[in-house]
Parts: structure tokens; C-alpha cells; sequence
């Protein structure tokens, strides 16, 4: 019964950081229409949504993930090892790719070189989600087929 549990939680966490990832995707496009301060700081906040909602879920799927590496798996198979992996990658791309170029967008929100600066922000937030989307789908992949 504890096993089912923490593979729901481990599960439902994943779905999680999909769905922020959805999120990111609707702020990134209304950050590309953005014309202004205002829309630009609401799909920020959109951003600051995505965070909200991934942060929490990759905590509990790492959690879940340990958990059940330990004490169901014994950390006997290498996607274990690599699937820790690509969460870690995720989150320091996520960190350094996307966080860098909020920073570099965020002071310009009401200053006329705006559209400037988010068209050099831009082509880094779009290529750090569709890492960050790639490595998941990967690691999805490695916890349901594990091949090795």
C-alpha cells in the first residue's frame, strides 16, 4: 500500500512539472506579444506561477523518487542514478538559462529599449524550456522503460 501511495505521489508529481511547464510556455508567448510593462510584468508573473507550481512538484518527486529508489529498488539500476540526473539538469538549466534572462528582461519593463532587450532574452527562455521540456520527457522515459 505505501509503495502504490508513493507511486501516485511520484506520478502525479511529474504530471506537476509538466503542468508548469505549460504554464511557462502561455507566459513565454505573452511575453513575446508584450508590447509594454504591463503585459510583460503579467506574463512574468506567469513565470513566477510556473515556479510556484514546479518547485513544489519536483521536491516531492525527488522525494517520492529516493524514496522508492531505496527501499523498493535497492538503487539497483542505472536509469535510478541517471533519471537524478536530468532532474538536477533541469533545474540548474532552469535556473541559469531562464532566471538569467528574467533578470536581464526585468529592469527594462517601462524603459523604451524593452522590446530590444526581451528580443535578445527571448531565443534563451524558448531554447531553456525546450531543454528542460526534452530532459523530462527523457527521464519519463527512463523511469517506465528502464532499459538498464
Amino acid at each position: 500500500m505505501l509503495r502504490s501511495n508513493l507511486l501516485f505521489i511520484h506520478v502525479a508529481s511529474a504530471m506537476g512539472i509538466f503542468a508548469a511547464l505549460g504554464i511557462e510556455v502561455r507566459a513565454l508567448a505573452h511575453l513575446r506579444r508584450a508590447t509594454g510593462g504591463a503585459t510583460a510584468r503579467a506574463a512574468l508573473a506567469d513565470l513566477g506561477t510556473a515556479r510556484r507550481v514546479g518547485g513544489p512538484a519536483m521536491l516531492l518527486l525527488i522525494v517520492s523518487g529516493f524514496w522508492l529508489a531505496t527501499a523498493y529498488w535497492h538503487w539497483r539500476g542505472a536509469w535510478m542514478g541517471l533519471g537524478l540526473l536530468g532532474l538536477a539538469l533541469i533545474g540548474a538549466v532552469g535556473r541559469l538559462m531562464t532566471g538569467r534572462a528574467v533578470r536581464r528582461v526585468s529592469p527594462h519593463l517601462d524603459q523604451p529599449e524593452f522590446d530590444a532587450v526581451l528580443r535578445d532574452a527571448d531565443p534563451a527562455l524558448l531554447r531553456s524550456f525546450l531543454i528542460r521540456t526534452v530532459l523530462l520527457a527523457a527521464v519519463v522515459y527512463l523511469m517506465t522503460v528502464k532499459p538498464f
